[in-house]
C-alpha cells in the first residue's frame, strides 16, 4: 500500500515523468495507434476510478503520438455535453483550433465553410459554430467528414488521434 497521495487530480494533467511503470500500457496503446495509421480503425477506452490519472495518461499519449508518429492529436473535453451534435461540434472545433497557425490551415478551413468565427485581436483564435442543420448532417456523416479532413492534411499528418474525455461528467 502506498503511503503518499496520488499525484493525479481530475482536470490537471501531470508531467510525463510521473508515468513510470506504465511502459507496457504505453507500448500496447502505441501499437493500436500504429495499426490505425496503417489503415485499421482502432478505439481505446480508458476506465478507472476518479483521480487515477486517465486524463493525464490520455494527454501524455496525445503528445507522444503527435511527436513520434506525426499524427494530429486533439483532446476534447465533453463534460456537460448531452447530445451527439455538440460532441461532434466540439471534435471539429478542436481539430480546427489544432490546425490554426499551421501552413496548411487554409486547406482545413475550407472544410468548415462560413461557420468559423474568428475571436480576439487579429483573429488569433477560431471557433466552429455551425447551424443546427449542419450539426445534424455532421453527426450523420461523421466518418466521411473525418476522411475529408484527413484528405486535406494527409500530406502533412499521418492520421488523427482524438481523445474524448468525459471528465467529471
Amino acid at each position: 500500500m502506498l503511503d503518499r497521495e496520488s499525484p493525479f487530480t481530475p482536470g490537471s494533467p501531470v508531467p510525463v515523468e510521473l508515468f513510470v511503470g506504465r511502459t507496457d500500457v504505453i507500448e500496447e496503446t502505441l501499437r493500436y495507434v500504429r495499426q490505425a495509421i496503417s489503415g485499421r480503425q482502432e478505439n481505446i477506452f480508458l476506465a478507472g476510478d476518479r483521480g487515477i490519472g486517465k486524463t493525464s495518461f490520455a494527454s501524455f499519449l496525445r503528445h507522444l503520438v503527435s511527436i513520434q508518429d506525426n499524427v494530429l492529436g486533439v483532446h476534447v473535453f465533453l463534460g456537460g455535453v448531452d447530445t451527439l451534435e455538440e460532441t461532434v461540434r466540439r471534435i471539429f472545433d478542436k481539430l480546427l483550433k489544432a490546425t490554426k497557425g499551421q501552413t496548411w490551415f487554409d486547406n482545413v478551413k475550407g472544410l468548415f465553410g462560413t461557420h468559423i468565427e474568428s475571436v480576439g485581436l487579429f483573429d488569433i483564435s477560431v471557433s466552429f459554430k455551425p447551424p443546427p442543420d449542419l450539426q445534424r448532417d455532421l453527426v450523420s456523416n461523421f466518418p466521411e467528414a473525418l476522411n475529408n479532413l484527413l484528405d486535406k492534411i494527409g500530406d502533412k499528418k499521418r492520421g488523427l488521434f482524438i481523445i474524448l474525455d468525459d471528465i467529471n461528467g
